[in-house]
């Protein structure tokens, strides 16, 4: 019991550091890897295999990123844990979505959202959503992404997520300037702005400030 509470702690700081500190990310992913293998923990596997996907995704290196997120899915798939197919499926979105190959990106991010409904987590359904409405947006159809934009929203919003609600807002801020609703635009740009300065998320206010640059 300590060992799989220990490889969950390792899956979880890797998680945590994937978005900012990805050699610090592979590190625990590694360290979870090796001790789940140890002790014969699948779900462990899949959490760094997952982790290992974020990072070479992040890096740049769909390839390998590909290849672990596919590890990870077959791992979860033996196992029938939804939540961990569900991240599988995210990452494998984000790497297709990364490559421009948003067909394929789509068909995973909806097999991720259709796991987090069954499971229910908000956080990720509306994660799930955000992703959707991106894809839709890089191609062109900006009814279906504002749909998921707000379906997003409306998620976040019910749990109080506020660094989500104010990344909400600047998507749709960018649905709506590519629509030429400038004034629809403006009002999500700053209510993504006044969020962000609360929070003090100085990557939030810039990227705002510079979109209205």
């Amino acid at each position: 019991m300590f060992d799989t509470t220990a490889a969950n702690l390792l899956a979880r700081l890797a998680k945590e550091y994937g978005n900012n500190n990805p050699d610090k990310a592979m590190d625990y992913a590694n360290q979870c890897l090796t001790l789940s293998e140890h002790i014969g923990y699948k779900k462990g596997m899949g959490n760094a295999y997952n982790s290992f996907g974020w990072v070479n995704l992040s890096k740049g290196d769909y390839i390998p990123a590909l290849d672990y997120s596919n590890k990870a899915l077959k791992l979860f798939q033996e196992l029938d844990n939804k939540k961990g197919m569900a991240n599988a499926y995210n990452n494998t979105g984000e790497i297709y979505r990364a490559q421009g190959n948003y067909p394929e990106a789509l068909k995973n991010h909806l097999m991720a959202l259709k796991l987090r409904e069954e499971t229910n987590d908000k956080k990720e359904i509306a994660a799930s959503y955000n992703n959707i409405g991106l894809i839709y947006w890089k191609q062109g159809n900006y009814t279906e992404a504002l749909k998921n934009h707000f379906a997003s929203l409306k998620l976040k919003q019910e749990i109080g997520y506020e660094y989500g609600i104010a990344n909400s807002y600047n998507h749709i801020g960018e649905v709506y300037t590519n629509q030429g609703n400038y004034d629809g635009a403006l009002n999500n740009y700053l209510e993504a702005l006044k969020i962000f300065e609360k929070l003090a998320n100085k990557r939030g206010i810039a990227k705002i400030m510079r979109i209205n640059a």
